[in-house]
């Protein structure tokens, strides 16, 4: 029910600038890995660390594409820890 398509903004998106180290390169990037994600396989996650790096990997045992929905506790608990850690 609380899903919804990603590209509701595509026509703004398309309009803004492009991303800059000033700004994007700043922020600080955790990757949460996925387990079971068929969606973006292991291996494709991590080819996607290695091209865009990121300060910190966690991994979610049993989680797939949508780790909201299929380990909801072990999400908050990772998004917990970079909260207290990046915040």
């Amino acid at each position: 029910m609380l899903v919804r398509p990603g590209s509701m903004f595509i026509d703004n998106l398309s309009k803004e600038s492009k991303f800059s180290n000033e700004g994007y390169g700043s922020v600080k990037r955790v990757y949460l890995v996925c387990e079971e994600d068929i969606g973006l396989p292991k291996q494709f996650q991590h080819w996607m660390i290695q091209n865009y790096p990121v300060n910190e990997v966690m991994e979610i045992k049993g989680g797939d594409h949508m780790a909201m929905l299929s380990e909801p506790q072990k999400l908050c608990d990772c998004l917990s820890q970079i909260s207290l850690k990046y915040a």
